[in-house]
């Protein structure tokens, strides 16, 4: 079975995570104590999710498969594993509905809509993030449950040809 490419989700993921990072930067100039760390931390791990989207992005488009695949953002050198892609995207999506809510629920006028617009956005991004993520995990966990079942194989083969060496005593 062949999988359509995902280059436009990686795409469609690249430009929310990247407004999002871009938006909390901005925020953070804006307001000082915890909600400024809160913001920061938001900003760098979106921005470091975006970069890792632009290179399944580009993987993609070069016909890799990139269901399991780490990506190594070059010009700092730090490789992004996947579970990591996919538990951070969730944590922006979380931070952005919480904050999407707030905006929307306090706020009237063009504010109120654009915490509206945010919500929206990020449960499309969610229902398209969520299948693509319980696939990778229950991969992931089949391997490392063949990882475990080989491991063990191989323990019992070294064991039995270390009992099958030690020559009895006389």
């Amino acid at each position: 079975m062949t999988r359509a490419s995902q280059a436009p989700y990686y795409i469609i993921m690249s430009v929310y995570l990247g407004m999002n990072a871009f938006l909390w930067f901005l925020l953070n100039q804006t307001v000082t104590g915890n909600l400024s760390d809160i913001y920061m931390v938001a900003s760098m791990v979106a921005g470091l999710t975006c970069a890792s989207c632009v290179l399944y992005a580009f993987a993609e488009d070069d016909g890799s498969d990139t269901t399991s695949a780490d990506v190594k953002i070059p010009f700092i050198q730090v490789t992004i594993p996947k579970w990591f892609f996919y538990i951070a995207s969730f944590c922006v999506m979380a931070a952005r509905l919480y904050f999407g809510y707030e905006s929307n629920h306090n706020s009237t006028g063009i504010e109120s809509l654009w915490g509206y617009a945010w919500i929206v956005a990020t449960l499309i991004v969610f229902f398209a993030t969520f299948p693509n993520a319980k696939i990778y995990f229950a991969a992931r966990a089949v391997a490392a449950k063949n990882r475990a079942k080989l491991e063990a194989q191989e323990a019992a083969a070294a064991k039995a040809a270390a009992a099958a060496t030690v020559e009895p005593k006389v």
